[in-house]
């Protein structure tokens, strides 16, 4: 065999050299990225929980008291609404306020709280996606503790509710990432939405069941999104349901809407930022 020679030899090593270097680079890189998500997170925590003594901890506890206070107040009037129909719908309709809510904002904050360089969407959006499932879990886990070990709901059923809390809160957030430019642009749309939800939470099932509508209430709500998620933990949580009533082609109609409607959002959210940030 012929030996190479000493300037092929030195081509060599300073290609291998240079991998080595760009594998440091990309490694350090990652290490960066996954840094700034975590922080971004914890600093939406903060920011969450402000400067109350019992910080993050009420994060957990305001949806356990608005559904007791809820449960409290459907027993005093007697509407013979069972408390777990009662707990799953304050808590997901919760869900569904917080996430579209944390949508919307998500242009509002171009950097999470990091004073460096312009940081990239890609770690914003995960850092958003981790802040929100963890909120979620927050909010959701201890009414599903109390679902199962309180109230004899099947482990199945309570699990199907944490997912489907979750699968609903992304698909919201999505939504609320897509028209957040526009709610950027046009501050008023903040109080209509607001307003909005707060009306949306005594017509929609949060705390009536829908076998509990008729007429025009009924006929609304079997076009509202949110009817479609709680009906179907209730049934699923053996709690008393009209799932089997409603429409299964609206049903797909709207999961199909919502997902192609938060893809669009994650897809333009870079370009929605750098058009708000003072970057552009």
């Amino acid at each position: 065999m012929t030996r190479p020679r000493e300037g092929e030899t030195l081509r060599l090593q300073i290609q291998n050299n240079s991998i080595t270097q760009i594998d440091e680079v990309s490694l350090e890189q990652r290490r960066i990225s996954r840094d700034r998500t975590s922080f971004i997170i914890r600093n939406k925590f903060r920011k969450a929980s402000g400067d109350r003594l019992l910080g993050p901890l009420w994060l957990v506890l305001d949806p356990l008291i608005f559904s007791l206070i809820y449960l409290f107040v459907f027993t005093v009037v007697r509407a013979r609404i069972e408390a777990s129909s009662i707990f799953i719908g304050v808590t997901l309709y919760r869900v569904l306020q917080s996430s579209l809510m944390s949508g919307t904002k998500s242009l509002i904050d171009s950097n999470g709280g990091l004073k460096c360089e312009r940081v990239d969407s890609s770690v914003m959006l995960r850092a958003n996606i981790g802040h929100l499932f963890a909120d979620i879990t927050l909010q959701t886990l201890p009414t599903a503790i109390i679902l199962i070990m309180g109230l004899d709901v099947m482990l199945v059923g309570g699990l199907l509710y944490l997912i489907t809390a979750h699968l609903m809160g992304l698909l919201v957030f999505g939504l609320g990432m897509s028209i957040s430019g526009l709610m950027t642009k046009i501050p008023d749309l903040k109080s209509v939405l607001r307003y909005g939800l707060m009306v949306g939470f005594y017509a929609s099932p949060a705390m009536i069941p829908m076998y509990k509508m008729s007429g025009f209430h009924y006929s609304v709500n079997k076009y509202n999104p949110f009817s479609y998620f709680v009906e179907f933990v209730r049934y699923n949580c053996e709690v008393s349901s009209a799932y089997l009533d409603l429409d299964v082609h609206i049903f797909a109609f709207i999961l199909s809407s919502f997902t192609i409607l938060t893809i669009s959002g994650f897809r333009r959210y870079d370009k929605m930022r750098w058009r708000m940030s003072s970057w552009s």
